[in-house]
């Protein structure tokens, strides 16, 4: 029973090793024949990459003068363009940058006023540096407001109305004042007059209140 257990594992293996050797060789037999296809592919990637190289070689020349003429053309158009930049860069800022910076200059210092009553201000004090009224319309135009031409003009004539009612209240006061001094200077003459050695030579009418205070006084009554 033992001989016969030891020799069906003797020719189990002698079997497993048949087996390995038919695969092994079929292994070799299948390499020997891709192999050759294998080494053909390989040649011929290195060829196509030999003449990718080539090629290469052959377009760098024509990429360096085609760099050379794009350098050239740089240059020149900078050239061009420094040439040109005078006639462009004298010219004045466009006419709207103007008027927003100038509304923005007048508008300093009136964050808390309501935009009619500010443009109004802005109005009068543009007025105030003498520029023209066209000019300040233009300037209220500038407003966050969006106020039409016509909006614009009214307030710009009620700002300059206001300004003239302004002036016309300075001279009447200044007229009143002037007056009044005239009227001092007349009394502080005539008390002048009245207190100096030469009235007494010569004694010269005196004002009715006077008379009247002297009066009282010979009366006793002052």
């Amino acid at each position: 029973m033992n001989n016969r257990v030891g020799r069906a594992v003797d020719n189990l293996e002698l079997i497993n090793a048949i087996a390995d050797f038919i695969e092994q060789s079929a292994a070799e037999s299948t390499l020997v024949e891709t192999l050759p296809q294998l080494i053909e592919q390989l040649s011929v990637y290195e060829q196509q990459l030999e003449q990718g190289r080539t090629t290469l070689d052959d377009l760098r020349p024509a990429i360096a003068q085609k760099e050379q003429q794009l350098s050239s053309q740089t240059t020149v158009d900078a050239i061009a363009q420094n040439k040109a930049q005078p006639l462009t860069t004298d010219k004045p800022k466009p006419k709207e940058n103007s008027l927003a910076e100038l509304y923005k200059y007048y508008s300093t210092e009136l964050p808390n006023l309501l935009l009619t009553d500010r443009d109004k201000e802005i109005a009068n004090r543009a007025l105030l540096d003498n520029r023209p009224v066209k000019e300040v319309e233009e300037i209220i135009l500038a407003s966050p407001a969006r106020w039409t031409t016509e909006e614009a003009k009214a307030l710009v004539l009620i700002a300059n109305n206001q300004l003239a009612s302004n002036k016309e209240q300075i001279q009447t006061k200044a007229g009143v004042a002037g007056g009044e001094v005239q009227h001092l200077e007349k009394e502080l003459s005539l008390n002048y007059s009245l207190s100096s050695p030469a009235s007494s030579a010569s004694p010269a009418p005196q004002p009715c209140h006077l008379r009247h205070h002297q009066k009282m006084r010979s009366y006793g009554l002052h």
